[in-house]
């Protein structure tokens, strides 16, 4: 199976596991996390229009968590992580730390497979999707990743959001090795799918 990006010193998702952590704490409040769930919106749009009414309330609520130096793509994928978090409070905390395992296991591939094993999703609606954000742009990922998550189960699958954040991070320069990794995960829980790689 496809490897997790090469590891840093503090671990590959301890900085994303720190934010999302940081997510937490405000969606705590029902007014800061119905501000957040208004993050999607300012990440999947264009900047000229991601001035929709609301949405400023959540980058200001992100100020501290998405540092004003960062990359304004890197910026776009945190906030719509925080969003997706917002919009799913339930989602449960990963208490897993073998990053191996959360990459394996927590990817986007991985939780497609079991949305369709446990017939939350169906089959051609699993193998399309995969199909889909396999070939898309980080951009285009953006725009996409809310609706697919909308037909996963409230757990979300097993979605890792730590590893989702790591992937699209990382799509710009491993889109290939992501992309075989989601493949290999989905096929492991959902064995009757095409091997899309």
């Amino acid at each position: 199976m496809s490897g997790p990006p090469p590891s840093d010193t503090n671990g590959p998702l301890d900085t994303y596991d720190s934010f999302l952590n940081d997510v937490r704490r405000l969606c705590a409040s029902t007014g800061d996390r119905a501000a957040l769930r208004r993050a999607v919106a300012a990440a999947t749009r264009p900047e000229s229009t991601s001035g929709r009414r609301g949405t400023g309330e959540a980058l200001y609520l992100l100020r501290a968590l998405a540092a004003a130096t960062m990359h304004p793509e890197r910026k776009q994928n945190f906030l719509l992580v925080a969003g997706l978090l917002a919009q799913h409070p339930e989602t449960p905390k990963v208490d897993v730390q073998d990053p191996a395992v959360r990459y394996a296991d927590g990817n986007l591939g991985a939780a497609l497979g079991r949305a369709v094993t446990t017939n939350g999703v169906t089959q051609g609606r699993g193998d399309q999707t995969m199909r889909a954000f396999t070939r898309k742009t980080t951009p285009g990922l953006r725009l996409a990743l809310p609706r697919a998550v909308r037909h996963l189960d409230p757990s979300l699958s097993g979605l890792d959001l730590a590893v989702v954040l790591s992937d699209l991070n990382g799509w710009h320069f491993r889109a290939a090795n992501i992309s075989r990794r989601w493949w290999e995960s989905y096929a492991l829980h959902c064995p009757n799918s095409p091997k899309g790689i």
